[in-house]
């Protein structure tokens, strides 16, 4: 039991780090893409990799290598949403986001977790993924809450391990969601699908927390 509990622990972190490294990294590789005027792959990998090399195009037992060594020396308590503030490095408004890793124990490693960000006047929800995807995917996401499934077709978006839903799910999220225990999460993409479990507990408070923060910025 103890190896288990460890091995969960381990991948809690892991999730925390992707999650927090992704945030962190959005500014920049989209600052870097706009400078380059060129939304490719290759040009989001270059200031990826000049931002967070964990997240680069490496083997991934590497990249998982990587997350590992870095969250053994910033371990974080994922058991509730963590609001998160990162600086655009192009001088604009600071990005704003809550985020909640998946359950280690419920989740394929692939799945990392879930982000809400602030975008103009409201919010987009995305599912981050330890694994990059290529930018032209669009894999199909498929959502079980309060006994319903909802399935919704989601954009690779720069550093490429997250997928951004369209405004339906964030809709979901600020309305019925928020009373809901979990959200089970189903990725399916050209060659893979995986699965996860996010607890949904404290998203009321921590909705209203991003936006007031949106708000604000």
């Amino acid at each position: 039991m103890g190896h288990i509990g460890s091995a969960r622990a381990q991948t809690r972190d892991r999730n925390i780090l992707a999650l927090w490294l992704i945030v962190s990294c959005m500014c920049v590789v989209t600052a870097t893409i706009a400078a380059a005027g060129q939304p490719d792959a290759a040009s989001g990998s270059a200031g990826l990799k000049g931002a967070a090399h964990c997240l680069a195009n490496e083997p991934k037992t590497e990249r998982l290598r990587c997350y590992e060594q870095a969250a053994a020396v910033q371990p974080e308590d994922s058991g509730a949403w963590k609001l998160v503030r990162s600086a655009d490095p192009r001088g604009g408004p600071d990005a704003v986001s809550i985020m909640h890793t998946a359950e280690p124990s419920k989740s394929d490693l692939d799945i990392a977790g879930l982000m809400l960000r602030c975008a103009g006047s409201g919010i987009e929800a995305l599912v981050v993924v330890i694994e990059p995807r290529p930018p032209r995917d669009r894999p199909r996401v498929t959502f079980r809450a309060m006994g319903a499934n909802t399935t919704f077709d989601a954009t690779v978006v720069p550093p490429f391990s997250a997928l951004l839903l369209p405004q339906e799910a964030a809709a979901l999220f600020t309305g019925p969601w928020q009373f809901a225990d979990d959200l089970s999460i189903q990725v399916d993409g050209n060659q893979t699908s995986v699965h996860g479990v996010v607890l949904l507990a404290g998203l009321r408070p921590a909705l209203d927390r991003l936006l007031g923060s949106c708000v604000s910025r």
